[in-house]
């Protein structure tokens, strides 16, 4: 059940399109997701210029976060007694789906042991020098670095993340598959289809 209403205005084609090819996903699911993201370095590090991110992995979506936790605290003989605190931002749309926040839409996704394919940096559109690539590396560590409030092991963590859709190349779970289009193809489909696109967008989060 949609819990916030939605300015369709405000979302992307792209954005649209991602939350319909998900909409009726049911169940904690496999998928697989690539990405292109903007890695905010401070110049304090010694990196000028923009730093991109194009990272292809497994991923898992669907998850109720706070059972999972618990289910996993059982398995290490804790009692399940884990709460999950409300979101740091944003609004659920779709329960434990889609995430809304300033005009945004955010997929919910768990990374797993294992689940990465393939992670490569850029610095102004070329691949990093070693020193660049390693600046990089201990920056992305020390900002993904969280304390640990859910009472497992390292290795049993749930690992919760969110993407903003506008940034996702490419996304496959089970018959549901999504490529980013280029500016021509949302142009053709904003004049063609953008009607029908609408009412499916409004139908999928008003489930």
């Amino acid at each position: 059940m949609a819990n916030v209403e939605v300015s369709i205005n405000e979302v992307s084609m792209d954005a649209k399109l991602m939350t319909i090819a998900i909409s009726n996903v049911e169940g904690c699911k496999f998928a697989h997701i690539r990405t292109e993201t903007v890695v905010k370095i401070p110049k304090k590090y010694g990196i000028f210029g923009e730093v991109t991110k194009i990272c292809d992995k497994r991923i898992q979506i669907n998850y109720d976060y706070e059972t999972a936790v618990n289910n996993r605290r059982k398995r290490e003989g804790k009692e399940p007694n884990f709460k999950a605190q409300s979101l740091p931002w944003g609004t659920w749309v779709i329960d434990n789906k889609i995430i809304t926040h300033k005009g945004n839409i955010y997929l919910r996704t768990y990374d797993f042991k294992g689940g990465l394919i393939d992670k490569t940096y850029f610095v102004e559109g070329c691949l990093p020098t070693a020193d660049e690539l390693k600046i990089i590396n201990e920056y992305e560590q020390s900002k993904n670095k969280a304390s640990n409030t859910q009472g497992l092991e390292e290795e049993n963590e749930v690992r919760p993340n969110v993407v903003n859709v506008d940034n996702i190349l490419y996304f496959k779970c089970g018959d549901k598959e999504f490529h980013k289009l280029a500016e021509g193809e949302k142009n053709t489909i904003r004049q063609y289809f953008a009607e029908y696109l609408n009412n499916l967008f409004e139908n999928a989060i008003a489930k």
